[in-house]
């Protein structure tokens, strides 16, 4: 707290009074973080998208002892996690300032080289998913065919593809930030998502234990 002294006038008369009284100061780090959520406004919509798919994974781990009507709640938050992961992306894509001087060619080649394969990975992993869960009931099954036999987290990866070549290609703050974020949070949720189908399904834990996360194996004449 602060002290601020003066005279308050006020009404037409010029009454007021003289004195001084306490206002509120703000620290360093809060004037650091609010200038931080100022400049970088759509970090929030991509730690409202965290909370939502934490909440989603608790929510399924208690499906099992309370009720499957919980897994309609679960499917509603993982849907409101996915809309904030695209709305904060598409808010980092419309941020991006005119550039005087774009990067140099070799940074926007190997931008591209990484946003293509990663797009494509992306949807390939979501078209996957979609197919094996479409008919079973959701978290029924570990979805462990192409290209999940090859990693755990297919889209994770897709997703920090894109993220890394647009800010190869464009250069700019708001996306470094925007991967940097989303570096930090995603393995969290992967650790915890992990957890519960570990505690859930039969066989998951084996499948973790042969499937690397974020790299492939390869293998020549044998793949595991």
């Amino acid at each position: 707290m602060g002290v601020k002294c003066g005279v308050e006038l006020f009404g037409s008369a010029g009454l007021g009074f003289a004195g001084c009284y306490s206002v509120p100061t703000l620290s360093l780090a809060e004037i650091l973080m609010i200038e931080f959520i100022s400049s970088y406004p759509f970090v929030l919509a991509l730690l409202a998208a965290a909370l939502a798919e934490f909440s989603a994974i608790l929510v399924r781990r208690t499906a099992p002892m309370v009720g499957k009507w919980l897994w309609g709640l679960a499917g509603i938050l993982s849907a409101l996690s996915a809309a904030g992961l695209v709305w904060s992306f598409i808010w980092v894509v419309a941020m991006q300032p005119p550039q005087h001087q774009p990067p140099a060619v070799v940074f926007q080649a190997i931008g591209m080289l990484i946003v293509v394969p990663g797009g494509i990975f992306l949807i390939w992993s979501l078209i996957s998913l979609a197919r094996q869960t479409f008919y079973a009931w959701p978290g029924a099954r570990l979805v462990t065919k192409s290209p999940y036999d090859y990693l755990r987290r297919p889209m994770g990866v897709g997703i920090g593809s894109i993220a890394l070549g647009l800010a190869l290609l464009t250069s700019s703050q708001a996306s470094w930030v925007w991967l940097l974020t989303w570096a930090i949070l995603s393995p969290l949720l992967f650790e915890l998502e992990e957890w519960e189908l570990k505690m859930r399904l039969p066989g998951a834990e084996d499948y973790f234990s042969r499937t690397p996360r974020y790299l492939p194996r390869f293998r020549i004449g044998l793949r595991k």
